[in-house]
């Protein structure tokens, strides 16, 4: 069992949908242009991963990216609740919690276009081994976020102007 009472066994079909559907979302959907917003054509969310992986300065504005591609897709999969049980968060924190650690890995230089590439074939040619990758890939990368924010200090909160220090 999951921590959110799945049978493991349920789990794995799902995650191959996932991997199958998040395979849509990774083909650009601009003609396979990397330019696809400056063309005027809507980019894909292969070419926002290129983009962070160049300027990871636009971490947040990909994480948001990576949310509506998958939240406002037409597909019945229950993403939340599955991305919610991959990495032990609560069922409102799955999506967010997925798409940071795709960002995160991509920025690390743990998830390449190699790694993505893959998924542009039918699963029958391709196998299984790329989705156990990109799994593996994305809980190494959400395990270093949860690790990063359990160390980072608390923020500090200001109730006006501070005498300087010295």
């Amino acid at each position: 069992m999951t921590s959110t009472g799945l049978p493991l066994r349920r789990c794995l079909p799902a995650a191959l949908l996932a991997a199958l559907i998040l395979a849509g979302c990774a083909a650009p959907q601009d003609g396979g242009t990397q330019n696809g917003a400056r063309a005027g054509g809507n980019e894909g969310l292969r070419s926002v991963l290129q983009d962070v992986r160049n300027h990871p300065e636009n971490r947040a504005a990909s994480e948001v990216y990576c949310l509506l591609s998958i939240t406002q897709g037409d597909s019945d999969f229950p993403y939340q609740l599955f991305f919610a049980g991959l990495f032990s968060v609560d069922r409102e924190d799955g999506t967010r919690a997925f798409c940071a650690a795709m960002v995160e890995a991509v920025i690390a230089g743990e998830l390449t276009e190699a790694d993505l590439a893959p998924f542009d074939r039918p699963s029958s040619v391709r196998g299984k081994e790329p989705l156990g990758t990109l799994l593996r890939k994305l809980m190494v990368a959400h395990l270093r976020l949860e690790t990063q924010e359990a160390a980072a200090p608390p923020p500090t909160t200001s109730t006006g102007p501070q005498p300087p220090q010295s």
